[in-house]
């Protein structure tokens, strides 16, 4: 954690290569930096900050990354006070999910991107059958001059 405030002023990349250097994955050290950090700020909120230390990688960068805007902290304090903190934040993410698609809106923009997905799942077995029929009629091909040879 300490070192990462050193090297992460620089903007030079210190700290990644430092990392790396030691053995040590850029990932990896960045969940732990994270996890440190989630640690402290969880310190003074919670009964028991040390949950926070025990956490799986996902909830990690969940909790602290892209997505951690989606989480109350009224939530994320739930979570982390509960027995069981894993199952109670997929719970949670669920719930979110069914209310999140509840709404049309987003019901819609939800169906369209999946259909779009369904698509390019359609377009690249379309593909693959394509090939597979190059390579039969290639070798239908070849059997065929074999045959013609030994006649």
């Amino acid at each position: 954690y300490e070192a990462n405030e050193v090297f992460s002023n620089n903007k030079s990349g210190f700290f990644g290569k430092w990392v790396e250097l030691i053995g040590i994955s850029r990932d990896s050290a960045n969940v732990a930096v994270r996890r440190y950090q989630f640690y402290l700020e969880m310190q003074n909120t919670i009964k028991a900050p040390e949950k926070v230390l025990e956490l799986p990688v996902r909830m990690i960068k969940e909790l602290t990354g892209n997505r951690k805007e989606e989480f109350e902290e009224s939530e994320v304090i739930e979570v982390l006070e509960s027995e069981n903190p894993t199952e109670k934040f997929k719970m949670l993410k669920e719930h979110k999910e069914e209310v999140k698609l509840s709404d049309k809106e987003n019901l819609r923009e939800f169906l369209r991107k999946e259909k779009v997905k369904k698509q390019h799942m359609i377009n690249k077995l379309n593909d693959d059958i394509i090939t597979i029929d190059e390579k039969l009629r290639q070798l239908e091909e070849e059997l065929y001059r074999q045959t013609r040879m030994t006649i």
